[in-house]
């Protein structure tokens, strides 16, 4: 196989099959071309069949790009839908468990039919479950459950392990609440998103043969993005591959960023520990960014302890100079970011697409979003409003829910009444009772009503949507599309045995249920809205049946759920995309805008941080500036709002101080727009007055260690944050906040420490 178009390392690393593999892979450093070079040579030279590899990816834009990529290596698994060839198995951790359920959760005691619940679904069935103990969800947010169980079972814990976490009262209400929400969602015929990643780890601990036939069917696995895998994952991925070693793992250390959702770094770093005789490739020929934002980025991520030493270097010398602009307040740090875009546009000749404006929190968006849409300036969102979270759109979708599963009470609850039939809580609550005490499911309860003390008219109501949704169950029969005798889709005509295509199905249940007319008869602009995505929707249904001619209501239900969002970002969009620093990740634009670059702020401190959270903070940092091609600007605030109250002093981010002098070029809000395009290497040297006048007026943020909103340690309170001053010299007394709780102290006698 021709591997020509490798580097050295590259190559190496892709030929290397007889060992298990990790392959530190820097930002820029191709990556996915090695993972695509290195499933092409196990099929050409090593002899495996296409179906027996599994690559894993952590985002479904990923997986995409890695599929066309494999394609156009292999160009006989070109067009292998139609030929019926078997592909390589790609795909998100998600996805892939999800596809293994379909097919095994049935030895756990499920149905193949379950539905995935969404975040807001988890919290309305949490809500419930509190409901059911006559817990308050004023005091006890179903919310603070959700993330909690989340974060629990992402660390293979359960309602044991959060009681002798929390202990006492608070304890008890956890563990009973977990171990009623997973009854609950086993009763639903459902799982959340965490629970595709378990179940298959109970599944081939219990059915060791289960498990034995995927290391069968899996003769070599790829994982890509290793550090960010949680202890789940680790285990999935160990499962399969630990004893045949037939492993690649590709990842960066030094881009571990999703700490705080339970990914464990140690995984990556500890690889040969797991998998002996591991051979180790680290990738640092970058081809992405200037040799300037390389050597700014390494500055700073090579501070962390946790971190394996490798330095990324490119062929291309020099580049811009990371321009650091220090504006008075937020709302003149947004007019910079607007200034920066229109100078690369019309001066540079860039496309607004080329631009990015990252954030460390979505709040920070609003400012930058105002001015962006005075200025008439075009922009995206990745992580704003999502389609398949609009109310209109989860209506529809618990409709469709309910059709495959209707054992799924969440979705019922939701649609029971809507559009309007009559049937309310009270009614509702007494036919919950019912079926808890009678041990079936809410949607067997409709059809007792009268039993259950609902009143007659609700009560047939009730009734009447029960046969409702059986008969559309039974026009979708079992099959509900398929390619016709011509091989093309159907799914919008009727099939030949009665049950209707999928389209047609949805179709003609929103006309019956008069739910696009509730919308469309509304006559408001907002309504205009919400009728019209809901047909974008039965659009979007109609695409992918057309793509997988195969494919069912359920597989579209369960391609939805698995969305990101940056899988929905359309980057072909010429507009300005902004998006937090986390949902960079993976990506790469010309020019770079990173906001906030202050102290509490980036790095975001909690008076509950550790050392591990500024190691991960300074990785995105490092994440931030390495999306960059070309130019990097950072801007920050002397004076920002947080909160909703009064502008607070900030200090600069620590990340800038430790950017090397020659890297940098400073400037505040009143001198952006005059900003040369190009730097000579004597301006390098010798900067000039105006620069260094800009350097000093970024500096007196920090001289004063006790602004306001500075992070402080105490050595009895621990670490807290200023949120007020009075006095000053040896008066100055610090209101200090500690934990949820703030004291008074003179500044003088404190012995605090500016973190």
């Amino acid at each position: 196989m021709d591997l020509s178009d490798l580097n050295e390392i590259q190559a190496a690393a892709v030929k290397c099959i007889d060992a298990p593999v990790l392959i530190y892979a820097g930002a820029g450093s191709g990556k996915t071309r090695v993972l695509a070079h290195k499933i092409a040579f196990l099929v050409e030279e090593a002899g495996l069949e296409p179906s027996s590899i599994l690559s894993v990816t952590f985002t479904n834009k990923a997986a995409g790009e890695m599929k066309s990529r494999v394609a156009a290596l292999l160009p006989r698994l070109k067009g292998a839908k139609k030929s019926k060839m078997p592909s390589p198995v790609v795909g998100t951790f998600h996805s892939i468990c999800a596809r293994l359920l379909r097919h095994d959760i049935h030895h756990l005691g499920y149905q193949r039919d379950f539905v995935i619940y969404d975040k807001d679904d988890q919290v309305r069935l949490i809500k419930s479950v509190l409901e059911q103990h006559e817990l308050d969800t004023q005091l006890y947010p179903p919310q603070y459950f959700q993330t909690r169980f989340s974060n629990a079972k992402n660390a293979l814990e359960g309602g044991e392990e959060l009681r002798s976490r929390a202990k006492g009262k608070d304890g008890d209400i956890l563990a009973t609440v977990f171990d009623s929400y997973q009854k609950a969602l086993r009763r639903n015929n459902a799982l959340d998103f965490d629970d595709l990643l378990l179940l298959p780890l109970e599944l081939f601990s219990k059915h060791t043969d289960v498990r034995d036939r995927y290391r069968e069917k899996f003769k070599y696995i790829m994982v890509d993005e290793y550090q960010d895998t949680n202890k789940a994952q680790f285990e999935f991925v160990k499962h399969l591959a630990v004893e045949s070693c037939a492993i690649t793992v590709v990842g960066d250390d030094d881009q571990s960023i999703y700490g705080w959702r339970g990914a464990d770094i140690r995984n990556i770093l500890d690889f040969h520990k797991t998998f002996k005789g591991a051979e180790i490739f680290k990738l640092e020929q970058n081809y992405r960014s200037s040799d300037v934002i390389l050597k700014a980025a390494y500055e700073v991520v090579s501070r962390n302890q946790q971190r394996t030493e490798k330095k990324l270097w490119t062929a291309k010398e020099g580049g811009e100079l990371i321009r650091i602009i220090v504006a008075e307040d937020e709302r003149k740090e947004a007019e910079i970011v607007f200034q920066r875009i229109q100078h690369e546009v019309l001066v540079k000749k860039r496309r607004f697409g080329d631009l990015v404006v990252l954030y460390r929190t979505n709040a920070q968006s609003r400012a930058i979003e105002d001015v962006l849409r005075r200025r008439a300036i075009a922009y995206t969102i990745v992580g704003g409003p999502k389609f398949y979270e609009r109310k209109e759109i989860k209506d529809v979708m618990a409709y469709l829910k309910l059709l495959v599963n209707p054992s799924d009470s969440v979705s019922l609850d939701r649609i029971i009444n809507f559009p309007p039939r009559a049937i309310g809580d009270t009614s509702m609550n007494r036919l919950r009772a019912f079926s808890r005490d009678k041990d079936i499911s809410l949607f067997s309860a409709l059809d007792n009503g009268v039993e259950a003390g609902v009143q007659p008219k609700q009560a047939q109501a009730m009734q009447e949507f029960k046969g409702l949704i059986e008969r559309y169950r039974e026009l979708m029969g079992a099959a509900v599309s398929g390619p016709d005798a011509k091989g093309k889709s159907n799914s919008k005509k009727r099939e030949s045995n009665g049950h209707l295509g999928v389209v047609e199905l949805v179709t003609t249940l929103l006309e019956e249920t008069r739910l696009r007319a509730y919308y469309r008869n509304q006559g408001t602009s907002e309504s205009v809205d919400r009728t019209e995505n809901i047909k974008s929707l039965i659009d979007s249904i109609e695409y992918f049946m057309e793509d997988d001619p195969e494919a069912d209501l359920s597989h579209f239900l369960e391609e939805t759920a698995l969305l990101t969002d940056v899988d929905r970002w359309n980057d072909s969009t010429n507009s300005v995309t902004l998006m937090t620093l986390h949902s960079a990740k993976g990506l790469e634009f010309p020019v770079v805008i990173m906001t906030g670059m202050e102290e509490g702020l980036f790095p975001l401190m909690r008076t509950d941080d550790t050392d591990m959270d500024e190691e991960e903070e300074r990785r995105l940092f490092y994440v931030g500036i390495t999306r960059a091609e070309e130019q990097v600007y950072l801007t920050c605030a002397k004076n920002r709002r947080r909160w909703g109250g009064p502008p607070m002093q900030s200090a600069l981010s620590r990340f800038l101080r430790e950017l090397p002098e020659e890297l940098v070029e400073w400037s505040t809000d009143s001198e952006a727009e005059a900003l040369p395009s190009t730097v000579s290497a004597a301006a390098r040297k010798h900067r000039s007055a105006r620069t260094i006048q800009a350097q000093e007026l970024a500096a007196r943020a920090v001289l004063d260690d006790y602004v306001v909103g500075a992070f402080v340690e105490h050595k009895l309170f621990g670490k807290g944050q200023i949120t007020g001053r009075e006095g000053v010299g040896d008066r100055l007394k610090l209101s200090v906040q500690f934990n949820g709780e703030t004291k008074k102290l003179v500044a003088k006698y404190a012995g605090l420490t500016r973190l």
